[in-house]
């Protein structure tokens, strides 16, 4: 084979190997068709998630200190049995203090904005990897702070 069919086998291959790249991105993107909120709720979850909710409130922070997510591995547990499944996440989001009047549906929006932005505590680990897709079981829950900031929670099963 000449050099000259060589370098441009070389170039086609890479062409290829970049378009899959992009296609593969593209799937991956999050979609504003299909998220979270078009699961099925649950009602153990939806009970999980308001607790965890009314205490991120009560000490008007989504952590105590460095502890996030303070007391997940119980809530998994109980998500986990109380569902049947096998994989079970959680994700919290704050609005901003100041904002106690905001309706249910304007809460969640803000959560939402905040999920599509940040980056979960693993890689491969953002939050709207959880929130941006269909789980077979949800819950959620919200509650305000005396500073009237709203924490939501929301708890996916799959």
């Amino acid at each position: 084979m000449s050099k000259t069919k060589e370098a441009l086998l070389i170039v086609v291959f890479v062409c290829l190997i970049l378009v899959m790249m992009v296609a593969i991105a593209a799937a991956a993107s999050p979609s504003d068709e299909a998220n979270s909120y078009d699961s099925p709720p649950h009602k153990a979850l939806d009970q999980l998630a308001e607790e965890y909710a009314q205490q991120m409130a009560d000490i008007q922070s989504q952590s105590r200190g460095r502890d996030g997510h303070f007391g997940w591995d119980v809530r998994r547990r109980k998500a986990l049995a109380a569902t049947g499944g096998s994989y079970a996440a959680e994700i919290s989001a704050e609005t901003w203090p100041g904002q106690s009047n905001l309706s249910w549906e304007d809460q969640w929006e803000e959560f939402a904005k905040d999920w599509r932005q940040s980056n979960g505590p693993y890689p491969l680990a953002d939050h709207w990897s959880i929130a941006g897709r269909k789980h077979r079981w949800i819950g959620t829950g919200t509650a305000c702070g005396r500073n009237g900031t709203w924490y939501g929670c929301l708890i996916a099963v799959d």
